[in-house]
């Protein structure tokens, strides 16, 4: 009777029917009383059957099943038989499943004493039963007690750490997560990287088990904000997972790496993750857990200013939660936090200002008022009430006093932990902002300056690549744009030059004092993943640029061909980002790339020159003045007065980025044109001799604006000093960086200009005074110039052949001795040739196409060469150099000429400068390179390189390659068709003396 009973309640459960299977629970029962009679027999068939009912989703009538087990056990048996342990702990587990916590606590404290008295503190089941007790603790947030317990069983899992690992392996995981909560984060460092290293012994490799310890530390990581250790964590868990086709577990490793991606700013690669994460979890999740994947999307909807759709997702994920009574304080408080910063963000500061008050009451109520997440929710509620989100207004608002107590609170919290660090930058930020505009302008500086080194410390662990990196510096470039006019109202000149210099071409600084590391066994994992993906892309990428190449040498394409074009090379440009992101972090983990640190002292001035160092900001702009002979250091604000502006066609007042952009691009920084700019105007191509009214009067107008500018940008005090040295170091910031400074208008009648070149010193530039001082000081000898390569014509069949840049090879022979010169021209100019033949090479002359499109990735600019004849040419043989190739190289060339158009220019990327050819040879291991800002004349290049390489192989000047350059300019300037600065101007010399 009780077997044809047990088969229809297996059946009523495999077809879906729960209900129905509990009728039959209390016949069922009945029946095994009366067939098997034994209180103990009928016990453990209660477990059986509970258990059938849990694996059916059943989790209610499952835990009455087996409570019934326990009590029956209990009727016949003393409270401490051990008997009793195992059906107290198979309870404890059914009630944490069934999401009855509390209820859980006390039938697993007795299976530990049963287990401690009857088996010893050190038996394996004992220290299990301590483990399982732990968990419970801690989702209770008892985490004092869940320590307690772990630790009891790390002592006694210990001896065995090499025989049986996975035990000890997860307890210290459990016990890594306790620390997290409690802010002590050097103990769950230590407990979480050993339980890493215990896991990778234990388990097989790619065993679907290390996902959980790799999840944990990428977690912690992430805490950190060390974003960088914890995605190559969550992708190898991902990867495993994938192969498992873990499909719910899957949705958690694609949402937790989702994350990793919108902390770094990354929304091309995170939402299609959010999405799919979201997918998954719809079809293997309760809604109550899918309602947190949501609220992640969600908040990077928020990042990206898309208010409509973050606010539909949040609203949806609170929803969820609110309707179920299973949903835990701290998700609740996370889910109304977010949604209150959104409204506070969106303007709406009333309701969002509810939204985190309650997430503040929630998140006190269970981990108490001194938790990191209290203090970032402070923060953001304090931000609202002072009206701080947006750009702040320089008045004080009337919740600055409330706020300002709210930001000491979190600080006096974070002061005591390492948690959210990033979190702790912003409450210190807004905190400097009331204090500067209630005039506590001590306090502001000890605010700003507390944040911006916590800055310094944490950039270095951006994940990804250099875009990560620039884009941390960019959150903050508005900040240390402050922190220096707040320094220079003080009079500290060295200070506020150290803050300009610190937002400042900073991955390029990076690459340039990156230094080789031993890698332990973790780092040799990761670059293994990471050279293969570094392998695959690269194929990728080659392929795809063939694609393209075969379809632009088509010549008139159709309608739908040029769909194609767009759509691969689209394809291309994501590749490109990709496979740069993937080399830079190859990069970034062999060596130590990517902490350096700027101080004052590493900024020295030259020895020999003055040094301008411009700093643009975005309400106040400078001018630092090096004196190369006093070693005094100076400050100049930059400044428009009403006549000026009126020329330059801006408002009058404090030279900005936004009246920069006007003036030198045409563009404000919205993106509004304005006019032709001046950059513009001046590398258009107009003869000297040129007699149309039309003409001269719009180069009577460019020559005024570039007096105004000069007048700006060098005042009468700096250039009467200036303009009696051989050489000065210009060191631009922002646009200024596409601006040759020599055709700036010193004096004389707008048609009959006097230009910087004229009468002024040469100028070396460089992206910052770190890049300068890094690349280093010495001049180069001459005498010891014994190698040099020059390329020229190269012929690819697509692109107008080069014949001047012939002659400029010619003249290089001529200057440096056949011995010296090593040749490649024409078939002989393979982009792989001339690869290899670069590499020890101390002067590089490359006279070719440079291939600059700004709508395409800045990683795509290239150097073209003669392709490669092969039909299985790869992209390192397709005769295009491209950025990302050229970071790559390891040269050692005092100098690096790229005869070739636009070499110079690219992306303008705020806070780190212009994404350009030249920087690429920079970054590469070239000590100074002379590049081109425009398009430049082909017969006036062959002249000005040839020249200027004569001069350096003569040692003119010294062997001063700045003052060969300005030499060479100026007799380009001297020929009545080619004085116009369009045809010299272009040519700049970037790097170190």
């Amino acid at each position: 009777m009780l077997r044809d009973v047990d088969r229809r309640i297996d059946g009523y459960l495999a077809a879906g029917k729960p209900d129905s299977a509990a009728l039959l629970i209390d016949h069922a029962v009945a029946l095994a009383r009366k067939e098997r009679g034994d209180s103990l027999a009928v016990a453990a068939y209660a477990d059986s059957l509970g258990i059938k009912f849990f694996n059916a989703y059943d989790a209610t009538t499952g835990v009455k099943l087996i409570e019934l087990g326990v009590r029956l056990r209990e009727s016949v048996l003393p409270k401490s038989d051990p008997a009793l342990a195992g059906p107290l702990e198979l309870l404890s587990t059914a009630y944490y499943i069934a999401g009855r916590i509390p209820d859980a606590v006390e039938p697993q404290e007795r299976c530990v004493a049963i287990r401690v008295a009857s088996l010893g503190p050190n038996d394996p089941s004992t220290s299990k039963s301590r483990y399982d007790l732990a968990l419970v603790y801690y989702r209770l947030t008892r985490y004092d007690d869940a320590e307690r317990e772990l630790r009891a069983a790390i002592a006694a899992y210990e001896p065995k750490r090499a025989s049986e690992p996975m035990p000890l392996a997860e307890t210290e995981r459990v016990l890594g997560e306790v620390n997290r909560e409690l802010n002590r984060y050097d103990d769950a460092e230590t407990m979480m990287s050993d339980a890493v290293a215990l896991a990778r012994a234990g388990l097989p490799p790619g065993d679907p088990e290390l996902v959980v310890f790799l999840n944990s530390l990428a977690g912690f990581y992430k805490d950190q904000a060390r974003y960088d250790e914890s995605e190559l964590l969550l992708e190898e868990a991902l990867e495993i997972r994938t192969r498992a086709k873990l499909e719910d577990e899957l949705a958690i490793t694609t949402l937790n790496l989702a994350e990793i991606y919108r902390l770094q700013g990354r929304f091309d690669d995170a939402i299609p993750r959010y999405r799919r994460a979201l997918e998954i979890a719809q079809k293997t999740l309760p809604p109550i857990e899918v309602a947190e994947f949501r609220n992640q999307i969600a908040a990077a909807y928020s990042d990206m200013g898309r208010v409509k759709d973050a606010e539909t997702q949040f609203r949806l994920a609170l929803a969820a939660v609110d309707s179920s009574a299973d949903a835990s304080p701290q998700v609740v408080a996370q889910f109304k936090h977010d949604l209150g910063v959104l409204l506070a963000r969106d303007g709406r500061r009333e309701e969002g200002q509810k939204y985190l008050n309650e997430a503040i009451a929630l998140r006190e109520q269970v981990f108490g008022k001194t938790h990191p997440l209290v203090a970032v929710s402070l923060t953001q509620l304090a931000r609202s009430q002072a009206q701080l989100f947006g750009q702040p207004t320089p008045k004080p608002a009337p919740g600055d006093r409330n706020a300002a107590a709210l930001l000491d609170r979190a600080l006096s919290i974070w002061d005591a932990t390492d948690a959210e660090p990033e979190a702790r930058v912003d409450a210190g930020i807004a905190r400097a902002e009331i204090s500067y505009r209630n005039g506590e302008k001590d306090r502001a500086l000890q605010s700003m300056a507390r944040a911006l080194d916590a800055v310094e410390v944490l950039r270095p662990h951006r994940g990804g690549g250099g875009a990560e990196r620039i884009e941390f510096i960019q959150r903050y470039v508005d900040a240390y744009d402050r922190m220096t006019t707040w320094v220079v109202e003080t009079g500290n000149v060295a200070a506020a030059l150290d803050y300009s210099e610190r937002r400042r071409a900073r991955v390029l600084v990076d690459r340039l004092a990156g230094t080789v590391r031993t890698a332990d066994s973790e780092t040799s994992a990761a670059l293994d993943r990471l050279r293969a993906t570094k392998r695959d892309l690269t194929d990728r990428l080659g392929k795809c640029q063939a694609q393209a190449q075969a379809l632009r040498s088509k010549g008139r394409l159709t309608k739908g061909e040029r769909a194609d074009l767009e759509r691969v090379e689209s394809n291309c440009d994501n590749l490109a980002r990709d496979l740069e992101r993937t080399r830079e972090r190859i990069r970034v983990t062999e060596s130590a790339e990517g902490t350096s640190v700027l101080t004052p002292a590493r900024m020295r001035a030259p020895s020999a020159e003055p040094l301008l160092a411009y700093h643009i900001g975005s309400v106040a702009s400078y001018l630092f003045v090096v004196d190369a002979g006093t070693k005094s250091l100076r400050v100049f604000p930059l400044t428009l007065d009403d006549q000026v502006a009126v020329r330059l066609g801006v408002r009058p007042g404090a030279l900005t980025r936004s009246s920069l952009a006007r003036i030198l691009t045409g563009y404000d920084e919205a993106g509004k044109r304005s006019g032709l700019g001046l950059i513009r105007e001046v590398a258009t191509p107009t003869e000297a001799t040129a007699t149309s009214d039309v003409v001269r009067r719009a180069r009577q107008g460019t020559n005024d604006r570039l007096h105004a500018l000069s007048a700006v940008l060098v005042p009468e005090a700096v250039w009467s000093s200036v303009r009696q040295v051989k050489t000065v170091v210009v060191i631009p910031d922002g646009l200024l960086a596409a601006l040759p400074f020599e055709a700036l208008v010193r004096s004389g009648p707008v048609d009959a200009p006097v230009y910087w070149l004229d009468e002024g010193p040469a100028i070396q530039y460089a992206p910052s005074i770190a890049t300068f001082d890094a690349l280093g000081l010495s001049s180069a000898d001459s005498e010891a110039i014994q190698r040099v390569l020059s390329v020229c014509n190269p012929h690819y069949a697509s692109l107008t052949p080069l014949p001047g840049t012939e002659r400029e090879t010619e003249r290089v022979v001529a200057a440096f001795g056949k011995d010296r010169v090593t040749v490649l021209c024409g078939n002989d100019a393979t982009e792989a040739a001339v690869c290899r033949a670069m590499a020890k090479k101390d002067i590089v002359h490359l006279a070719t196409h440079g291939l600059v499109n700004q709508r395409r990735s800045d990683l795509l600019a290239s150097l073209a060469f003669t392709p490669s004849t092969s039909v299985s040419r790869s992209l390192h043989d397709d005769g295009f150099l491209q950025l990302f190739e050229i970071d790559d190289l390891a040269l050692s060339a005092e100098l690096v000429v790229l005869s070739a158009c636009e070499s110079s220019t690219g992306s303008y990327v705020l806070g780190e400068g212009v994404m350009a050819l030249s920087r690429g040879f920079l970054s590469a291991g070239a000590r100074r390179v002379v590049a081109t800002q425009w398009k430049v004349d082909d017969a006036t290049t062959a002249v000005l390189v040839g020249d200027f390489l004569a001069r350096v192989a003569r040692n003119d000047g010294g062997g001063d390659m700045a003052l060969a350059l300005r030499d060479a300019k100026r007799a380009v300037r001297q020929s009545a068709n080619t004085s116009p600065p369009f045809f010299w101007a272009a040519f700049v010399i970037t790097g170190a003396r």
